[in-house]
């Protein structure tokens, strides 16, 4: 019986060591293959010129389209307008939005239509419906029926509805 309890242990030590030895390998070969991807941090808005803004905006749309609303919602199984707007800012720009779109509102300045910029939020209904402008009067947004979309503000509806545009102020820290 003593016997068999000393094989046991060698062939638990044997065993233990090979599979040692087999994770050791399989780190050290993974360190010697370079990464294939890159981070960039988000840019504030401030810092990104109008092709930029629109290029990262089609991407958040193509990674959320058709995400349906929920209200209250935050995540890709369903959302609301104003979760989503604080989702893309603090995303693609590192801009940390508030929740609610009556303190998103305050966010920044407002601006006439006519100078509306990728990137500004529009608002609708007295403030009970956001979204992010894109360009030549289409803003990007979650909808009741369709979930996240874009639209035209050219509809009879988005027309007859627009409220306020904001130009968002980038967030300036400062270094002691």
């Amino acid at each position: 019986m003593h016997i068999l309890h000393l094989e046991i242990n060698w062939l638990n030590r044997y065993l233990w060591r090979l599979v040692f030895l087999s994770l050791l390998s399989l780190l050290t070969a993974c360190q010697t293959s370079p990464p294939k991807y890159s981070y960039s941090p988000p840019q504030p808005v401030a810092t990104l010129d109008q092709q930029q803004t629109l290029s990262l905006l089609y991407r958040q749309y193509q990674q959320w389209a058709g995400t349906p609303y929920r209200l209250g919602g935050n995540s890709h199984s369903g959302l609301d307008c104003s979760a989503f707007v604080q989702q893309t800012y603090k995303t693609l720009f590192g801009i940390p939005m508030p929740r609610t779109t009556s303190q998103q509102i305050l966010q920044g300045h407002p601006i006439k239509r006519s100078e509306l910029k990728s990137g500004d939020l529009v608002f609708f209904r007295k403030g009970s419906h956001v979204g992010i402008y894109l360009e030549d009067d289409k803003f990007l947004h979650v909808s009741t029926k369709i979930g996240v979309t874009i639209s035209s503000m050219h509809n009879s509806y988005w027309s007859r509805y627009f409220w306020q545009a904001v130009r968002v102020k980038p967030v300036i820290t400062i270094s002691p």
